[in-house]
């Protein structure tokens, strides 16, 4: 990734256009923003379960793997074998996996269950047209 920094012009309405607009009001480093340290990787997302959370197909993640996962941040897991992408809850009911689509279940973590955190989501890109 190039350390070259991006103009940023500022917030854009979803609605009615700002007049202040027309002037850039810092410069936006991608590199720190997003490749901020060496546990940061990237994967790329498949089918549509955390779709009310942003994260649609192919979208890419941003992961860091130092962090230690919170309640409801999101996270990339291995369980039995397999990479999945949800919200990690931890409360009095155990440690589950949370999908943002109402078409899957959620998955309540076992001590019999091969499962380990790889990283915790901090940023999601999305392509909006494709080049």
């Amino acid at each position: 990734m190039t350390n070259q920094p991006i103009q940023f012009y500022g917030y854009v309405q979803a609605g009615f256009a700002s007049p202040a607009s027309d002037y850039a009001e810092e410069d936006i480093d991608l590199a720190k923003l997003l490749a901020y340290r060496p546990s940061v990787f990237y994967l790329r997302a498949r089918n549509d379960s955390m779709i009310e959370a942003g994260i649609q197909e192919g979208a890419i993640l941003v992961i860091d793997k130092a962090l230690t996962p919170k309640n409801y941040d999101i996270v990339i897991a291995s369980l039995l074998g397999e990479f999945t992408v949800k919200y990690y809850v931890k409360d009095m009911q155990g440690i589950r996996l949370l999908p943002a689509n109402p078409k899957y279940k959620p998955l309540s973590i076992t001590e019999e269950m091969a499962f380990q955190v790889w990283g915790v989501v901090t940023a999601v890109v999305i392509e909006t047209r494709k080049l």
